[in-house]
């Protein structure tokens, strides 16, 4: 099950926040939130009332996100704590088109990249 919770402005959505429920645990899928929502903190409000509404409930909020520092802080600041999940991953290219891809990755990291994320 989907839900998608929002705050507004007047008649304006300034942020919104999309969840999936499943099998007791609720996933933190997706943000958003325009200059308006933002200065108004639309999405800590959003998240806030998620909370409220399955506390005391036997619900676990997973908040899926990257591993970054200000996210972190800031989702710890609703209790939240670091799990880490294991993955498998395999790559069935052929191996020179591995070289040429690595190869790629190592010249748009070194020019490119702004250090935010990486892939994995």
């Amino acid at each position: 099950m989907a839900q998608l919770i929002y705050t507004t402005a007047g008649d304006k959505v300034n942020a919104g926040c999309l969840f999936f429920k499943y099998n007791g645990i609720i996933s933190y899928a997706f943000n958003s939130a325009d200059s308006t929502g933002r200065v108004t903190n639309g999405r800590t409000m959003v998240l806030d009332e998620i909370i409220r509404q399955h506390a005391g409930k036997d619900f676990v909020l997973d908040f899926e996100s990257p591993m970054i520092d200000q996210i972190d802080h800031f989702y710890a600041s609703f209790g939240a704590r670091q799990v880490k999940y294991l993955a498998l991953r395999r790559n069935a290219l052929p191996l020179y088109v591995r070289l040429i891809r690595n190869v790629r990755m190592k010249i748009y990291r070194a020019f490119f990249s702004s250090g935010v994320a990486e892939e994995v």
